[in-house]
């Protein structure tokens, strides 16, 4: 059972008292389980529990109990209970009783559903912890393993669509190249070796090929390369700016973020030849970060379209239509991941006042703290 109390957090009862006056005895409830601040995995059971009494003398008669969250509504209206299916997400859970002359009293705690640990369903993500390297984590953030141990910056993982390599960018040669490595580390090759700089690299669905950014052609342009570094091709040739290639599930397409409108960064997608360019986003605010779901329904991306400088990550169709904003605050949210199913992504915020990686549904809700480390954790990428 994986359960971790937050630090500094105490269960400390914030009784409520409803309706009572006059020399009457004050109801107090108190809710003894889980301890405020647990979290749980996705399908762990969780026992509730809460005992009411009265000060001033004698002990309650009668007491009803109802159980309410603000992820999940009504959750139980017993003393003592046991539930499993809680939404993913940070739960303020109320509890209020109610005895047979009508007193009533509240209290309150928090508890954490995050999804359950192991499986296939892992994130790659950057962590200057120990140095600039890749770690990869369960999709509840236990287990953070070092993937990486070279003391050059070593950033941009891309998991191969099978799962057994991964794609990153490093400047252990002296600048910024693709490499690819084993899920474990093992079996380093470098892709590219041009004195300018490649980075980001995006696997197609069949992973036969691999989409790169280059300015090796005195501006950044996107760039495709077979899986063994053969074969590279400029696929954008245009002389604004071109960044952060993203290949579509079905490989059908690259989405890419563009200065060619000529004011700002626009999410443009494209056949992988080149062909068919198309702007989806279409505003006047920066737009960048495309990340297809695995559906190849949607694109979420970064955008400060609110706000100057206040990032926020977004959705959209494939399109371009229905985008949705899905954070709000003032930090930085962006970097974008789709988990495998498409129900909840994965992406970097400051909003702690470092850099860490979260995850929320895919409509802005459930937002879990994944890493919660001092050092900056940047750039997530779920397996597919």
């Amino acid at each position: 059972m994986f359960r971790r109390v937050l630090a500094g957090v105490v269960g400390v009862a914030l009784a409520v008292l409803v309706g009572c006056t006059g020399p009457q005895a004050i109801l107090v409830v108190i809710a003894t389980s889980p301890p405020s601040g647990a979290t749980f995995e996705q399908g762990e059971a969780i026992l509730f529990d809460a005992a009411a009494t009265l000060v001033g003398g004698g002990s309650p008669i009668g007491v009803a109990y109802r159980w309410e969250s603000d992820l999940s509504g009504l959750i139980g209206q017993a003393q003592t209970f046991t539930r499993n299916d809680l939404a993913l997400g940070s739960h303020t859970v109320t509890v209020t009783a109610t005895d047979a002359e009508g007193r009533a009293a509240a209290d309150e705690l928090t508890v954490e559903i995050v999804p359950a640990g192991g499986g296939n369903q892992h994130i790659l993500f950057t962590s200057y912890r120990l140095g600039g390297d890749i770690y990869e984590m369960n999709p509840n953030g236990s287990n953070p393993t070092r993937v990486t141990f070279d003391p050059a910056w070593d950033s941009e993982a891309s998991w191969s669509p099978d799962g057994t390599e991964i794609a990153f960018t490093s400047s252990r040669d002296g600048n910024s190249e693709i490499y690819v490595m084993n899920r474990d580390g093992s079996g380093l090759r470098r892709l590219t070796s041009h004195p300018d700089h490649d980075l980001h690299p995006t696997w197609s669905h069949d992973g036969a090929k691999i989409a790169f950014q280059t300015d090796r052609d005195g501006n950044s342009e996107i760039y495709v390369m077979n899986a063994d570094g053969t074969g590279v091709v400029n696929i954008t040739n245009h002389p604004d700016t071109d960044v952060e290639p993203a290949w579509s599930p079905d490989g059908t397409k690259i989405a890419f973020a563009s200065f060619r409108s000529g004011s700002n960064y626009e999410i443009f997608a494209m056949n992988p030849d080149g062909t068919g360019v198309m702007n989806l986003s279409n505003h006047p605010d920066n737009d960048r970060d495309p990340a297809w779901s695995p559906d190849g329904m949607r694109i979420a991306f970064t955008s400060e379209r609110v706000t100057l400088f206040d990032y926020e990550v977004y959705t959209m169709n494939a399109d371009g239509t229905g985008v949705a904003r899905l954070t709000n605050d003032p930090g930085f949210d962006g970097d974008p991941s789709w988990s495998p199913d498409g129900g909840r992504i994965a992406f970097m915020s400051n909003r702690d006042g470092n850099d860490e990686i979260y995850a929320m549904n895919d409509d802005g809700t459930g937002l879990v703290n994944l890493t919660a480390h001092p050092s900056d954790d940047r750039e997530p990428c779920w397996r597919k």
